[in-house]
């Protein structure tokens, strides 16, 4: 009886601070001011836009700032893959809005495990309207296995865009 008394208590705790945790949670910024080429031409940072690339596959996302350094975003889970989170331009976007934060990321392949297709150097869904995606975001990320941002800061040189 105390085992289960405990259990039922540390799940009690563990969802309490769950809540608080999303509830405490700021919305990602660029604090690394040398990822200015990062921002598309609109100004927004690349977490604003993965945000805006989520809706076509009516997914409401919010991306919040990552604790610390140690800390990355992961890839959809299992059963909630859909072509917007498994499209290299997403994961771009997102590995870039950690990297301008100082943070992680995921490799490409360790991103997608829960993908049945993945749309390489492409964005699947029509793109809403407004939105604009900065030319970076289509890099082959398969070529080095992840993103990377000096790549993508000197504009790619010669590697496969699709914009």
């Amino acid at each position: 009886m105390t085992e289960i008394t405990f259990w039922s208590l540390s799940v009690v705790l563990s969802a309490l601070l769950s809540y608080a945790t999303c509830a405490n949670a700021q919305e990602a910024n660029c604090t690394d001011t040398s990822y200015g080429w990062a921002f598309n031409s609109l100004g927004l940072s690349p977490c604003r836009v993965a945000e805006q690339l989520a809706s076509p596959c009516n997914i409401n996302v919010s991306i919040t700032q990552l604790p610390n350094i140690s800390y990355a975003y992961f890839g959809p889970p299992a059963g909630e893959a859909d072509p917007c989170r498994c499209s290299s331009v997403y994961y771009s976007l997102l590995a870039g809005c950690a990297a301008c934060q100082d943070a992680n990321w995921m490799r490409w392949n360790n991103y997608t495990q829960n993908c049945s297709t993945v749309y390489l150097t492409i964005f699947p869904s029509p793109i809403p309207s407004g939105t604009k995606v900065p030319h970076w975001a289509y890099l082959n990320v398969s070529i080095d296995g992840e993103f990377d941002p000096t790549e993508a800061a000197a504009g790619g040189r010669g590697r496969s865009f699709d914009a």
